[in-house]
């Protein structure tokens, strides 16, 4: 699901970042569209030469009504995986 050309992020929300090692952060941004949800990009920036925050190509951009069961879906796959490598672990 791209952006639209319409939409611009909300002045009520804060973006959240979140480090990822180096110079990458995860962006988490809520844009309010002219029609529609509410949407949420998480997109990946990275500090150019210059420092300077660019936009990577890696991102994920949500409507607004899917975020709980994404949430739901991220909690069940980390709660699998860490089962996993807990139990691989112990090989």
């Amino acid at each position: 699901m791209g952006m639209k050309k319409n939409t611009a992020p909300t002045s009520k929300f804060k973006a959240l970042t979140m480090p990822k090692g180096g110079d990458t952060i995860l962006n988490f941004d809520l844009f309010k569209p002219a029609k529609g949800d509410p949407i949420i990009s998480l997109r990946q920036f990275y500090s150019d030469a210059d420092g300077n925050k660019k936009p990577g190509k890696q991102g994920l951009t949500l409507r607004y009504e899917d975020v709980p069961q994404f949430v739901e879906n991220l909690k069940a796959t980390y709660k699998a995986l860490k089962a996993e490598l807990e139990e691989s672990a112990e090989d």
